[in-house]
């Protein structure tokens, strides 16, 4: 799976992902991982962890207004700040 995330990410930097920030949907496990490559890559100047849809809809359905504000704010906040960008490394 590492392999696959390692180039998924590559190609996003490629094509001009911003590398500044990156969302991680899944404040657990996932961002673990995430946090875990971009410590060795250094892909990303910041994470930003946000609960994953599957775990709102599945164990806190009735909470969804708040979380879809949460991502709302998130993407509001982070669409104002500057970009920077890198190019892919690497291997």
């Amino acid at each position: 799976m590492l392999p696959f995330i390692f180039e998924s990410i590559e190609k996003q930097l490629e094509f001009g992902a911003r590398t500044d920030v990156a969302i991680c949907l899944g404040e657990g496990k996932n961002l673990d991982v995430l946090g875990d490559l971009n410590e060795k890559y250094r892909w990303f100047d910041r994470l930003v962890g946000l609960p994953h849809p599957r775990f709102v809809m599945q164990y806190r359905r009735k909470e969804k207004p708040e979380y879809i504000q949460r991502y709302l704010s998130v993407l509001h906040e982070l669409k104002k700040a500057p970009r920077s960008k890198r190019v892919a490394k690497k291997p």
